[in-house]
């Protein structure tokens, strides 16, 4: 009998949106590379999840190099340097 074993891992980029499932993964000091980095807010900075928004489960999420790339149906696309620019 073998011991346990990976069968499958997803990352979440955007908290409460859809997940990116990976074949393999980079593991850096704060975990899984590029998960859970980022949030979505409102006007006021608060963080948006789900449970208040249940839609966000229909947000995509890709990474392509060093962007990251948010769509949904009908709302087109929004790219987000992974790393930020600062003074840009």
């Amino acid at each position: 009998m073998s011991g346990p074993r990976l069968a499958a891992i997803s990352i979440y980029p955007i908290k409460s949106c859809r997940g990116i499932a990976l074949t393999e993964a980079k593991v850096e000091r704060r975990g899984i590379a590029h998960d859970r980095r980022f949030m979505v807010v409102d006007q006021h900075g608060q963080f948006i999840t789900q449970r208040d928004e249940p839609r966000m489960a229909l947000v995509d999420v890709a990474i392509d190099e060093a962007v990251l790339h948010v769509s949904s149906r009908g709302h087109g696309e929004v790219r987000v340097p992974l790393v930020p620019q600062v003074g840009a």
